[in-house]
């Protein structure tokens, strides 16, 4: 849920959004606005969809299959700088680094 996002953060991304307890960040890397969700027990055992998605290294829960909305140019600037890639019609960003990825929720 959203408090339990505000609550606890992102476990795929809090070493370096540190989202946990600032609602301000939750709802600027937030949207409501998503398609479908997936639901991993084990995105590390290599399934047909944790790998369609690129979901490989994250840790266990459940993912939107996709989501519309805008992230802000500070979280788009430590993306780029921790070389992780977020899907668009424009790939402009590189694939993840060995360890990091991101939820879908933004």
């Amino acid at each position: 849920t959203y408090d339990q996002f505000k609550r606890e953060g992102c476990d795929n991304c809090e070493s370096f959004l540190r989202l946990r307890g600032h609602s301000d960040k939750v709802k600027e890397c937030t949207s409501p606005d998503y398609d479908g969700i997936i639901a991993l027990m084990k995105p590390r055992a290599n399934s047909f969809i944790s790998k369609a998605k690129k979901l490989t290294r994250y840790v266990p829960g459940t993912y939107a299959v996709g989501v519309s909305g805008e992230l802000p140019d500070w979280v788009e600037e430590i993306l780029m700088d921790e070389g992780i890639y977020i899907s668009r019609d424009n790939d402009k960003y590189p694939m993840p680094k060995k360890g990091h990825a991101m939820r879908h929720n933004f």
